[in-house]
């Protein structure tokens, strides 16, 4: 399948970015990270990175919806503080140029095709965590989500088509849990809620 888009569109999801507010931690997971273990955090990252009855595992979101997506048919695996999924990822097929785009009569049409790979994000590495309400829309691209919260996760590599990993809270409760564990490992993490995916 090929794709076209203009790079406008690209523009409108970096200036809805600028929009959350700092976050801050409850008592709860507050106490909760600092009497976490280095091994009790690695379970809780392993937990929650897998659906179960109560919670989604991970989803993919990146800008072009369509093509890039966690590939559900792979076994996510977790090692330490490190996620390993596969996935499918938009990338370019083909850039094609009408008219003059330096006079601003021509235009410039790029196709993209969906490719699959191997990817990992290690989670000491966060640079932000961004909690956000699920909404239907986010409940329709992240197939295994429960409602809740999604918590998306930006390291300091980023992943191809601007992409985000995000684990998946049906409750307060698991939201302080996964809270707790991601700043344990990255204690210097943004804490972030709000606009964003």
């Amino acid at each position: 399948m090929k794709y076209l888009r203009s790079f406008s569109a690209s523009l409108m999801c970096v200036a809805l970015a600028s929009c959350a507010t700092t976050a801050h931690l409850t008592t709860d997971a507050k106490l909760l990270r600092d009497r976490m273990t280095r091994p009790q955090a690695e379970s809780l990252l392993a937990r929650y990175s897998r659906p179960d009855a109560t919670h989604g595992g991970l989803c993919l979101i990146g800008i072009r919806l369509s093509l890039t997506k966690l590939d559900y048919s792979a076994l996510v695996q977790v090692s330490g503080s490190v996620i390993n999924f596969q996935a499918y990822y938009a990338a370019i097929s083909n850039i094609s140029v009408q008219g003059n785009v330096a006079a601003g009569t021509g235009r410039v049409g790029i196709a993209y095709k969906e490719s699959q790979g191997a990817s990992a994000i290690d989670v000491t590495t966060l640079r932000e965590i961004r909690v956000l309400e699920t909404k239907p829309q986010t409940l329709a691209l992240c197939r295994n989500f429960k409602p809740g919260y999604l918590v998306a996760l930006t390291a300091e590599r980023g992943l191809p088509d601007q992409a985000q990993i995000s684990l998946n809270a049906a409750s307060t409760a698991e939201l302080d849990s996964i809270l707790a564990m991601l700043t344990f490992f990255s204690p210097n993490a943004k804490l972030v809620s709000g606009v964003g995916m």
